[in-house]
């Protein structure tokens, strides 16, 4: 079989000329916009910041209002009574009740006395400018004893003598009213304060000294009511509140401090906001 001559290559023709730019098309319209993405992972905790440096104190705040009372709670179930506690310390003797109305009934009369000695009395009027004139002399009928000044002006008669537990004054009432008595003792007055309890000349205690801030006051046994504090005892006495004040009492507070009739401070008057 006869095969086919291969002919040669031919030669590479001439490049051709670049041809003219085509215009710029017409922009094409929006396109639509795509879907949303997945959502993130969440970051990690970051490191811890240092500890910052303290800051300075602020100012003290107002005081707020005292909040208004809460409604009683119910009634709880009552306990089992528990032994009877050991008996505590006696307390300070209560300052004297108020009076109660006065009753003077004259009690049967007595026995007429064997005559007495026909001596002068020995008593000197205290609250007078002039003193008594030893010629006069003041039958005494009758002696009572009253709480106060106010049991006093009940009793009018004259030739009476009165004893005031109160002031633990004798009194006797003339033509100028009500005065005070006292029996002349040679220098009674030198003896309180000595140490040695003189009962003679009515002193009921004698520790030696004039501390007015101890049991004993002027010889007599203090109690409460006597206007002076019981250092120890007493919280305070009538007007004796050991120098203090709502300020000092109830810091930040204002008013006038009181003391009740058991000698016990009363801030019920202390106030810390104005009306």
């Amino acid at each position: 079989m006869r095969g086919k001559i291969k002919g040669q290559q031919g030669q590479k023709g001439a490049k051709g000329q670049k041809g003219i730019k085509g215009k710029k098309g017409t922009p094409g319209e929006k396109g639509s916009p795509g879907y949303s993405g997945p959502i993130g992972y969440k970051g990690g905790i970051g490191p811890r910041g240092n500890v910052g440096l303290d800051g300075s104190e602020g100012p003290r705040g107002i005081p707020g209002k005292r909040g208004l009372s809460g409604i009683n709670g119910d009634s709880g179930v009552p306990g089992i009574t528990g032994p009877v506690g050991p008996t505590g310390a006696r307390g300070p003797p209560g300052r004297p009740g108020s009076p109660g109305p006065v009753h003077i009934v004259p009690g049967p009369k007595g026995e007429k006395g064997h005559p007495g000695l026909t001596e002068k009395c020995t008593c000197v009027q205290q609250n007078i400018h002039q003193p008594v004139n030893n010629s006069e002399y003041i039958d005494i009928s009758s002696i009572y004893i009253v709480n106060n000044e106010e049991e006093l002006s009940h009793i009018k008669p004259k030739n009476v003598m009165v004893l005031r537990r109160d002031t633990r004054t004798l009194y006797v009432y003339n033509e100028a009213g009500w005065i005070k008595v006292q029996a002349y003792l040679p220098d009674s007055h030198q003896f309180c304060g000595d140490g040695v309890l003189h009962s003679e000349y009515g002193e009921e205690c004698d520790d030696g000294n004039q501390d007015e801030s101890d049991n004993c006051i002027n010889c007599l046994n203090a109690f409460c009511g006597d206007g002076h504090r019981h250092v120890g005892v007493e919280e305070c006495d009538q007007l004796d509140l050991g120098q203090l004040t709502c300020a000092s009492y109830l810091p930040g507070s204002y008013g006038i401090l009181k003391c009740d009739r058991y000698c016990k401070i009363d801030s019920t008057d202390c106030r810390f906001f104005r009306d």
